[in-house]
């Protein structure tokens, strides 16, 4: 009978810990059973039996109760010694389970869909347009052929290698390559209109002056901007830690850029069809469009994949396997494809129109009216760019969420951090469109010069495409240092304290931004 109630007692207890309470009640119960069987005896001098054990069962509970009391009070004292610990790991293991769930959800289908059927209708009018080129009678094709071919399928080349020279560089040395590329830029720039000028086409002297005046531009940019280099630089180079170590992230970068190869090898080819066409300006227009937009999904795959990977190591600690990069890039190309396209459509408009704003804020005077219009213009663009930025990248591969959602939610957790203030002096974007419109640069001068020494008509031409050629395939590679700063902003907008986090030059710089403004 002992041994059964002892086990009833414990059975109780240990229902009541579970629920969170201390079994006093119960304790406090038996005190007064007790009372009331003492107070019996000392009247009549007799007891039953079932009084008896009742009283020896309450005996029981209440020594168990006293000492599960004791235990409870010093498990309390335990819990609340390693609540954060405990708390975090709980935090983490909701997080793992969102991430879980989310993972298997697709976001912005439509967009997905829209993109596929694009691919399909792009790929289908582009071999048209090439076999009914190489249908055509005479030499004239062979003529167009060499013309065009050799000198942009140089420009791919190059942009590849630029590119690949660049992800070196910058695993090697990020600090000396950020302050580098500002004027390399500048050079490659001056280079790129001294040539244009050299042909002595009207067209290309106008296209050759402008390519002066933002070189000139650019040179006077980067005086004035010399001072936050170090700070890029130490940015870049604690982003890149976590996704240096992962190799499979420059593997991916490295197959991408061999798909974006083929695909503009392919479109070069409708886009020699397309010359000859009746409605060739409308044909090269859509070529156009549908260049940018495929490069950009490209680009923003390898974004969102080493987002992915880099999450993974702040969030869980340890080295990124080759399982983690596989992991992510087919979640990217899978639930979250959708929201990569809808990305890759919206973003760099609304991120071109923001610089817009922001250059007529800086532009504005003393002029009352284009003050107001600064004002307004800008406070328009800070609300769109909540609906689309390349820092929700993070969020959709990571968490899984729609693009709008992501975006919404990671600009509003930026700007409650104020980590918007410290973003817009970050000059880790400038870096990477710089290396991009240097690797255009570079496409220039070699497909430029390759055109003008054999048809000097086509220069203003060739040199065009070869510039959106080489700055897509550099914006590819650089897209692996960019993901890498924007999942470290993120993170550390989620978590200050992060482990993995604890050396970042983000509290440093934030504090002398903030101080400055104040």
């Amino acid at each position: 009978m002992g041994a059964s109630i002892s086990s009833q007692i414990e059975s109780f207890w240990q229902t009541e810990v579970e629920l969170g309470r201390e079994p006093r009640s119960l304790g406090g119960s038996c005190r007064e059973s007790i009372r009331g069987t003492n107070a019996a005896r000392n009247t009549s001098g007799e007891i039953g039996i079932e009084s008896e054990r009742g009283s020896e069962a309450c005996v029981q509970v209440l020594s168990l109760s006293t000492s599960r009391q004791d235990f409870v009070r010093s498990r309390s004292q335990r819990v609340s010694q390693v609540a954060p610990v405990s708390i975090e790991v709980e935090s983490q293991v909701i997080d793992e389970h969102a991430r879980a769930v989310n993972a298997s959800v697709y976001r912005n289908k439509l967009f997905s869909v829209l993109f596929l059927l694009h691919i399909t209708a792009v790929t289908t009018g582009v071999v048209y347009l090439g076999i009914e080129f190489a249908l055509q009678k005479g030499q004239s094709k062979i003529h167009t052929l060499k013309r065009w071919y050799p000198p942009l399928g140089a420009a791919v080349v190059v942009g590849n290698i630029f590119g690949c020279v660049c992800q070196i560089a910058l695993k090697l040395k990020p600090g000396e390559f950020a302050r580098a590329v500002l004027w390399i830029n500048a050079v490659l720039t001056i280079s790129a209109a001294v040539m244009l000028l050299a042909t002595g086409l009207s067209l290309n002297l106008a296209l050759g002056v402008l390519l002066i005046i933002f070189a000139v531009a650019q040179s006077l940019y980067s005086c004035w901007v010399s001072y936050r280099l170090k700070y890029a630089g130490d940015i870049l180079s604690a982003s890149l830690t976590p996704a240096n170590r992962a190799l499979g992230i420059y593997r991916i970068s490295n197959c991408i850029l061999i798909v974006a190869s083929f695909w503009m090898a392919l479109w070069i080819f409708g886009l020699v069809g397309a010359v000859k066409h009746t409605l060739s300006s409308l044909i090269v227009v859509v070529l156009l469009g549908s260049l940018a937009w495929t490069m950009e999904v490209l680009r923003n795959i390898v974004h969102g994949t080493v987002a992915g990977v880099v999450a993974q190591v702040y969030f869980d600690g340890g080295n990124p396997t080759q399982y983690s990069v596989k992991t992510s890039l087919h979640r990217v190309c899978t639930t979250s494809f959708g929201s990569i396209c809808l990305g890759s459509s919206i973003v760099p408009i609304l991120h071109a129109l923001r610089m817009a704003a922001r250059g007529l804020n800086r532009l504005q005077g003393e002029n009352e009216f284009l003050f107001s219009c600064a004002n307004c213009f800008m406070g328009i663009m800070d609300t769109l760019i909540g609906f689309g930025n390349n820092w929700a990248y993070v969020q959709v591969v990571v968490y899984g969420k729609p693009f709008i959602k992501a975006s919404q939610d990671t600009w509003n957790l930026i700007k409650h951090c104020k980590l918007d203030v410290l973003i817009n002096t970050d000059l880790t974007s400038s870096v990477c469109v710089l290396s991009g419109i240097s690797g255009g640069m570079l496409c220039v001068l070699v497909s430029g010069g390759w055109i003008f020494a054999i048809h000097k008509a086509l220069t203003t031409t060739i040199s065009i495409l070869a510039f959106i050629m080489g700055y897509s395939m550099v914006r590819i590679a650089m897209a692996v240092p960019q993901g890498s700063v924007a999942v470290h902003y993120v993170c550390y907008a989620e978590n200050p304290t992060n482990q993995q986090l604890l050396q970042s030059p983000i509290s440093e710089r934030l504090k002398e931004v903030l101080q400055a403004l104040a």
